[in-house]
C-alpha cells in the first residue's frame, strides 16, 4: 500500500457517530482543527493543508503530505490548546502520497475502511442504516473498521453492488479501502516530549 498522508483530527469535535456500532475511523472527528480560527497563522496552515502542491500538480485532499507541515500544524494545535490525534492513511489510491515516507512509529493499526475520495462519511452512514449491510457489523472491530483486508474487500464488493443499483450512496467518483493507523491520540505526539517534534524555526 502507498502511504497517502496524515490526518490530524480534533478529538473534541466529533464527526459522524453511527447508532448501531462504535466508529473511530477517518470520519469520526474533524479533519480541520485550525480551520475557522481567527488567526493569520491558523489560516495559513489550513490553506497549506487544503491547497498543497507536489511540483506543478495541485493536491486538494484532506491528507497532510509532508512532515514539515505536520510538525508546524501540530505545534499550532498545541499552542491553541486543541487535543488531536494523528492518523497515518495508506491505500492503493495513487492520487496523493507522502512526499517523504513516514518515520513516526505507528502506535496502533485501527483497521481497514472503505471510504470515498475526497473523504466523506457516505459509506459508514450506509453501513449504519441499510439493513442488507448489517451482516457486516459482526466483522467490525472495536473501532468500527475491518481487521481483515479480505473481509473489507468482501464488503466493498457488496457495497458496490447496491451502489450500482442506486439503492445506497450519493454519487461519487472513487472509493477505495484505506488502512488506518494512529501515530498518537491525545494532547499531542509522544515525540513532542522527546523533542523530536519541535517548535518550527
Amino acid at each position: 500500500m502507498i502511504q497517502n498522508g496524515y490526518l490530524i483530527q480534533e478529538i473534541n469535535a466529533p464527526g459522524y457517530m453511527p447508532r448501531h456500532f462504535n466508529y473511530e475511523g477517518m470520519n469520526a472527528f474533524s479533519n480541520y482543527p485550525l480551520l475557522g480560527l481567527q488567526s493569520d497563522r491558523c489560516k495559513e496552515l489550513s490553506d497549506r493543508q487544503l491547497f498543497k502542491r507536489d511540483g506543478a500538480y495541485s493536491v486538494n485532499l484532506e491528507f497532510v503530505s509532508d512532515r514539515k507541515l505536520l510538525e508546524e500544524y501540530v505545534y499550532e494545535c498545541i499552542k491553541q490548546g486543541i487535543k488531536t490525534r494523528c492518523l497515518l492513511i495508506e491505500s492503493d489510491y495513487q492520487g496523493e502520497r507522502l512526499f517523504i515516507p513516514n518515520e513516526i512509529p505507528v502506535s496502533l493499526v485501527l483497521g481497514y475502511e472503505l471510504c470515498t475520495v475526497p473523504l466523506d462519511n457516505q459509506v459508514v452512514t450506509d453501513l449504519d442504516w441499510f439493513q442488507p449491510l448489517f451482516k457486516f457489523h459482526s466483522s467490525l472491530n472495536q473501532f468500527g473498521l475491518f481487521d481483515d483486508l479480505d473481509k473489507a474487500k468482501e464488503f466493498e464488493a457488496e457495497y458496490n453492488k447496491y451502489y450500482q443499483r442506486g439503492t445506497i450512496g450519493d454519487s461519487f467518483e472513487y472509493a477505495t479501502i484505506f488502512r488506518v493507523s494512529t501515530l498518537w491520540w491525545g494532547s499531542g505526539p509522544p515525540s513532542a516530549k522527546k523533542e523530536r517534534l519541535t517548535s518550527p524555526k
